[in-house]
């Protein structure tokens, strides 16, 4: 288990740095602003958005968030509303956008989990 976790570790290390280097090679140059707390916290709010549970939910969120991000850029105070609506989600939909269409598909009877199936089965 720990070769497996330290594999993990040392691969997401090599991504965050092929990552860095990709963004350094695009924009030409890096600054200390592209690392200030707001774009931080962004990362955080990506997660949140999209639900933290699943591994389709920082996918979902990102995509949520960048179009929030364009929409609601155009008011003085956008990240104020975004702000609000985070705290919405986290208190109302505690697994995320993604919680809500895994809730629906098992409330509407639309594809299931085959795991759980087959433990439901097992006994």
């Amino acid at each position: 288990m720990r070769l497996v976790q330290w594999s993990a570790f040392i691969f997401a290390g090599f991504m965050s740095g092929l990552a860095g280097a990709l963004f350094v090679f695009a924009k030409g140059s890096i600054f200390p602003t592209e690392l200030e707390i707001a774009r931080s916290f962004d990362a955080l709010i990506i997660v949140f958005l999209g639900g933290v549970q699943s591994l389709f939910g920082p996918l979902a969120g990102g995509v949520v968030f960048t179009l929030l991000q364009d929409w609601l850029s155009r008011f003085e105070y956008w990240r104020l509303f975004l702000g609000l609506l985070i705290i919405g989600i986290v208190i109302l939909l505690p697994n995320g956008l993604v919680g809500v269409g895994q809730w629906m598909r098992g409330r509407f009877g639309g594809p299931s989990n085959k795991l759980e199936e087959v433990q439901e089965e097992a006994g």
